[in-house]
């Protein structure tokens, strides 16, 4: 993403993720600047909503779907590192990791064989 940024910088990547409007613009005004990974995750959730209901939602901290209406309240918490940014690298490193080292091979399978049930409610 910062590569990509473009003769205007920082500025003309906040702007390009302006364009997609509503949260999106005002989360990207709102990011530090020179934070590129917080800029270039507003903008993949952006792209990734796009014309979705999630998009309506995204950073209103209003939650969708999930086990809340089960009685569960499944959101992750976990202490954070004085290095935020390294420790987002370490999360996604491991995220890359479980995905290539089968994660998507297993679940294919175990919905193949019947394992998983169709609305995926175990």
């Amino acid at each position: 993403f910062r590569g990509r940024a473009g003769p205007d910088g920082w500025h003309g990547a906040v702007g390009a993720v302006e364009q997609f409007g509503g949260a999106f613009a005002e989360r990207a005004r709102g990011i530090e600047f020179g934070d590129w990974y917080r800029l270039q995750r507003t903008a993949e959730t952006a792209i990734s909503t796009r014309g979705t209901a999630a998009a309506a939602t995204a950073y209103t901290g209003q939650r969708t779907g999930g086990l809340e209406p089960l009685g569960y309240d499944a959101r992750c918490f976990f202490l954070c590192p004085d290095d935020r940014v390294a420790h987002a690298a370490a999360i996604d490193g491991r995220c890359e990791q479980i995905v290539t080292r089968g994660l998507l091979a297993e679940t294919v399978g175990l919905r193949r064989d019947g394992k998983i049930p169709p609305d995926g409610v175990v």
